[in-house]
């Protein structure tokens, strides 16, 4: 995968399931009450796993740097290793202020329709760059980790 690639692909897949997610509660769901079930329980479900998400970022995050694979050294040897902390840091972030928009979300500050869409288009977006993000490390810490002795 071309860095480029590599370092959008989790932006365009958030802008694209959002709106896709958008479209479905929108358009698709007959009725509020049932689009709004839908989304609260989206909430809920992903405060669990956004919270697992950290947790296990900030484990990788604090033994990173004293994993000494073959893998690893190769990594370093690269000049890769600030690019894999640097996707692990946005992981930790992302999640971090998803956990954190989702905690605020349960207040409703204003009673306007737009404020309310504008709202839960942008939840719904941090919720999906926070799980691409994730599946970005994820994927490139268990290639590194698996790869080893190769």
């Amino acid at each position: 995968m071309s860095r480029s690639v590599e370092k959008y692909y989790p932006l365009v897949l958030s802008i694209l399931s959002t709106t896709f997610m958008e479209f479905f509660l929108v358009r698709i769901s007959p009725n509020t009450q049932q689009a709004t079930s839908i989304y609260k329980n989206l909430l809920s479900q992903s405060l669990s796993v956004n919270t697992t998400l950290l947790g296990f970022f900030l484990t990788i995050f604090t033994i990173l740097n004293s994993i000494e694979t073959l893998a690893m050294k190769y990594v370093r040897a690269l000049g890769l290793e600030e690019r894999l902390k640097s996707f692990l840091a946005s992981a930790i972030k992302v999640n971090f202020i998803a956990i954190v928009v989702i905690l605020l979300s349960n207040f409703e500050l204003e009673n306007n329709f737009w404020v309310r869409e504008l709202s839960r288009t942008l939840i719904l977006f941090i919720l999906s760059y926070a799980l691409f993000l994730s599946i970005r490390f994820s994927a490139l810490f268990i290639r590194i980790a698996t790869s080893a002795g190769k």
